[in-house]
């Protein structure tokens, strides 16, 4: 019996959210049966940011989603959605008369602050998801009790280790990516990927001229003497990781890709979502330029999918 499943995305204006993605949609064509369809669909529009005020004070956005709903049997969502703004999707589906199945899986908190773990709990609780698979165990903890199924699962970044086929490069090339904190060694050598390239066009004027305020102060965004990758395309993003030689950077998911490409990469910056990678891989990774083992890696993902599969299966 054929089965609609719909994966639910955000606009990839950060390569790492395109990371999330692109590992969740592996996964789901891993373990889907051939009768199930899988679409990737954008969850709520541009439900990231506020292109336009009228849009931003209906709390709602215009969507393919809208169209496709009756049709649905699954609603997958990816990635580190679990905040408040979740009930927008809670709105959608109470206009329709079939409810789906609801699985959110690789699902991480941006926040653990008690007001806004508070707030996220609350709409939760309205959507009532059916399965939670956790990306972190803090996440877990707070949320895993509100879905009628749930378990401790990885970022799903991590699944893009699912097409890991070898691409040679002749250059011997470093990657240097810092987002949160100024590079430490800067190096004119190396190539700098913007991961949020195209942010500011569809941000609300303020938070635009504050975000582009602490880019141009924490990275010299005209210097001429840096290699700058921009893209509007995640896969060449992964190729960049895959090629490169030795990665430094500040970012998550940057670290993530390197991982599942056996690059060498040292993560600079403990912000508060590092438990992706250190109840993956452990903390070396923070500590020193570090290749992971692929094949342990390979073990973990292999155990995840079991996981998943299992759970899928008894919707």
């Amino acid at each position: 019996m054929s089965r609609n499943v719909f994966l639910l995305k955000s606009w990839w204006l950060n390569a790492g959210d395109g990371f999330v993605k692109r590992g969740c949609h592996l996964l789901l064509r891993e373990i889907l049966p051939p009768e199930y369809n899988l679409v990737s669909v954008s969850m709520l529009g541009a439900n990231k940011y506020s292109i336009n005020k009228s849009f931003s004070e209906k709390g709602d956005f215009p969507s393919v989603l809208d169209l496709l709903l009756d049709d649905n049997d699954i609603l997958i969502l990816a990635g580190c959605i679990l905040d408040s703004k979740i009930g927008r999707l809670t709105k959608k589906l109470k206009a329709i008369g079939k409810r789906p199945n609801i699985v959110l899986l690789g699902a991480g908190a941006r926040s653990f602050e008690p007001n806004d773990v508070t707030a996220t709990r609350n709409a939760l609780k309205e959507l009532a998801p059916d399965i939670i698979v956790s990306r972190d165990r803090k996440s877990h903890d707070h949320f895993g009790d509100l879905a009628k199924k749930s378990a401790l699962g990885i970022d799903c970044a991590y699944f893009n280790i699912l097409d890991n086929l070898p691409i040679d490069s002749k250059r011997d090339l470093t990657i240097r990516t810092f987002n949160r904190m100024k590079d430490p060694f800067p190096d004119p050598e190396a190539i700098y990927p913007l991961h949020s390239p195209f942010s500011l066009s569809v941000e609300s004027s303020i938070r635009g001229l504050l975000r582009n305020a602490r880019t141009t102060i924490s990275r010299p965004i005209l210097d001429k003497s840096i290699e700058y990758f921009i893209s509007d395309d995640v896969e060449e993003y992964i190729a960049l990781y895959r090629l490169a030689s030795l990665v430094h950077t500040d970012m998550v998911h940057a670290t993530v890709a390197s991982i599942c490409y056996g690059t060498m990469v040292q993560m600079h910056h403990k912000n508060p979502r590092v438990g992706v990678i250190t109840e993956v891989v452990g903390d070396e990774v923070l500590q020193r330029p570090t290749v992971i083992d692929t094949s342990y890696l390979r073990h973990i993902v292999e155990d995840n999918i079991r996981v998943v599969e299992s759970l899928l299966h008894d919707l």
